[in-house]
C-alpha cells in the first residue's frame, strides 16, 4: 500500500510540473544564420531542466499502459511548444507535422549540420579571405570566431594559431606594429589573450602597441626588448 501510494505521488507530482517561460532566457529565435547561438542556449535550457534526454531520444515514450505513458506525452508536448516558441516563421514552417520534440530536433539538427556540412569550403575561404576593413575590431574577431565555431561544429576545429594568424593578417595597416611584433614571438598569444589587446587598443585615440594597457593585457608575450619603451 505504502509503494502504490508513493508511486501515485510521485506520477502526480510529475504531471503538475511546468517548464519555466524559455523566451526569458532564449534571447533569440532561430533562423538560417544562428545556429549555434541558438543551439548553445536551448541546449543549456534544456540540460538544465533535465529534459535533453527528450529531444535527443534517449529517453523513449513508454508503452500506453504505462504509469508513466501521460506524464511522457504531455512533457513531450510541452517542449514541442516550447522549442516552437524559439523558431523565426520560416524555421517553424519546416517542423510542422512533427509529432514529438526528437523528430523536430532531429530535424533541425539535420538541416542545419548538413548546410554547414556543404559549405565547408566556403567557411574556410571566408575566414582565409577575412579582413577588418573599417569595422570595429570588435565585429571583427566575432566573425572570425562565429565563423571558427561554425567548422568546429562540423568536424573541422581550427587551431588557435591558426586563428591568431588570420586575425593578425586582417587587421591592416592600423595594427602592423602589432603584428609584426607578436609574429616575431616563438608562441603566439592566444585569442582571447589577443582580443582583451586589439580591444584595449581600439578604445585609445591611437594605435601604438606599445602602450601601457597592450603590455599589460599580453603579460610574458612581449620580447624583452620591447619591454623598455
Amino acid at each position: 500500500m505504502s509503494s502504490s501510494t508513493t508511486t501515485s505521488s510521485t506520477v502526480a507530482a510529475m504531471a503538475t510540473y511546468s517548464l519555466p517561460n524559455i523566451t526569458h532566457l532564449v534571447t533569440v529565435k532561430l533562423n538560417d544564420d544562428n545556429y549555434l547561438l541558438w543551439y548553445h542556449q536551448v541546449e543549456a535550457f534544456l540540460v538544465g531542466q533535465d529534459l535533453f534526454k527528450y529531444v535527443d531520444g534517449t529517453h523513449l515514450c513508454p508503452a500506453a499502459s504505462s504509469p508513466d505513458y501521460n506524464h511522457w506525452v504531455r512533457t513531450d508536448k510541452t517542449l514541442v511548444s516550447t522549442l516552437s516558441a524559439t523558431l523565426s516563421e520560416p524555421i517553424l514552417a519546416s517542423v510542422v507535422g512533427c509529432k514529438t520534440s526528437a523528430t523536430m530536433w532531429s530535424l533541425i539538427s539535420k538541416y542545419f549540420t548538413q548546410n554547414s556540412t556543404a559549405n565547408s569550403s566556403h567557411l574556410r575561404r571566408c575566414l582565409n579571405e577575412i579582413s577588418r576593413g573599417t569595422r570595429f575590431v570588435s565585429d571583427y574577431l566575432q566573425e572570425a570566431k562565429s565563423i571558427s565555431d561554425q567548422l568546429a561544429f562540423i568536424g573541422e576545429p581550427v587551431s588557435n594559431t591558426d586563428l591568431v594568424n588570420v586575425v593578425l593578417q586582417g587587421l591592416g595597416d592600423e595594427y602592423k606594429m602589432l603584428v609584426t611584433a607578436l609574429e616575431s614571438l616563438d608562441t603566439l598569444p592566444d585569442f582571447s589573450a589577443l582580443r582583451s589587446c586589439l580591444l584595449t587598443q581600439e578604445s585609445r585615440s591611437t594605435y601604438h602597441f606599445l602602450s601601457a594597457g597592450c603590455v599589460a593585457c599580453l603579460p610574458g608575450y612581449l620580447p624583452a626588448f620591447l619591454l623598455k619603451f
